[in-house]
């Protein structure tokens, strides 16, 4: 995982990340400073933007170009239940 400070709205944390193929799902998870983890889905909806349930859109907006500059890391289909082969 990366790490990387970053600041909005006058606050500051720093988040750990990883940009995650899935079988063709990209996304990001992100360790917030206080141990919450939010998933970053990219493509979500046939759009090319980066999507997360809760997340405000300027977040999501900033976020975005530091998940966009990483190359994926591809990784066999998972799912809850295991590996799907």
């Amino acid at each position: 995982m990366k790490e990387k400070r970053i600041s909005i709205r006058g606050k500051s944390t720093t988040i750990r990340y990883i940009v995650v193929d899935n079988g063709g799902l990209v996304y990001a998870r992100v360790t917030w400073d206080k141990g919450t983890e939010t998933l970053f889905y990219k493509g979500m909806y046939n759009k090319p933007e980066w999507f997360a349930k809760g997340i405000p859109a300027d977040l999501i907006m900033m976020l975005s170009p530091i998940f966009d500059q990483e190359q994926p890391l591809k990784i066999e289909q998972e799912t809850n239940h295991g590996h799907v082969p």
